[in-house]
């Protein structure tokens, strides 16, 4: 089916539906009801569980298996090890060995761990300053997501537009809706993150293009459908891609 025809076919409230559905958003919710039934609902500890969410979303790509797979081993380390990342956050500890070994011992995201190490170490270098658990809001940035974009995009010196930038407030999304019990919908002016399955998709619905334009057709579909790009995103990911061969 065109992809035109197929997203005309659905609202966004049709798409809240789907993303309920989505096991990254569902591991997450479980995670959450462990570690708020063993540690409370402080403050600090719906920021800490954010804060690592954000993190390694920033560093979920060249993975092996699919997303899913990868968020559900992270997203149990996470409930897991909490206790730690937790009291690390709190004092403000930038090396974590828990960081270096869950990459390493990771099934499936061990690929290039050296380079997503400097990766994690560049977005820490910015936690007092953006992201300290007990300074910060992350309710405020749950309330502007454009905002948390470009402060991303600021510490790890990338384009608001890059993939794992608008990928990783998708992941925060999830997990902020979850902590704090509320939906709201992703910004319409933060882009799809474009990925292979976009490029294939695009590729077929208009040729040949460049990443940029690719992005910029699908905004214009987000726009034309008044449907955010990150929820587009989830539609594609979750119902449509299974109609395009790869």
């Amino acid at each position: 089916m065109d992809i035109i025809s197929f997203i005309n076919q659905h609202t966004l409230q049709d798409i809240l539906l789907i993303e309920a559905q989505d096991q990254q958003l569902q591991v997450i919710q479980r995670a959450w009801q462990a570690i708020r039934t063993k540690h409370g609902e402080h403050d600090s500890v719906k920021h800490a569980f954010l804060y690592v969410l954000l993190q390694t979303a920033l560093i979920s790509y060249q993975i092996a298996g699919s997303g899913p797979l990868r968020r559900t081993e992270i997203t149990q380390k996470i409930e897991k090890d909490f206790d730690h990342l937790h009291a690390s956050l709190l004092d403000s500890r930038c090396v974590s060995p828990w960081r270096l070994q869950t990459m390493i011992s990771s099934q499936y995201n061990k690929r290039i761990y050296n380079i997503k190490s400097q990766r994690i170490a560049k977005f820490f270098a910015q936690y007092d300053q953006y992201f300290h658990i007990e300074t910060t809001s992350y309710h405020d940035f749950y309330h502007d997501m454009a905002w948390l974009v470009s402060l991303l995009a600021t510490s790890m010196k990338q384009k608001i537009t890059n993939k794992t930038i608008t990928f990783a407030v998708k992941i925060f999304g999830y997990g902020a809706r979850t902590v704090y019990d509320q939906l709201r919908h992703y910004p319409m002016n933060i882009r799809i993150p474009l990925d292979s399955r976009l490029r294939t998709i695009g590729k077929q619905q208009w040729g040949e293009l460049s990443d940029k334009q690719y992005q910029e057709k699908f905004q214009l579909l987000a726009e034309k459908f008044t449907i955010p790009p990150l929820h587009l995103d989830s539609l594609i990911w979750l119902k449509y891609r299974e109609k395009v061969k790869q």
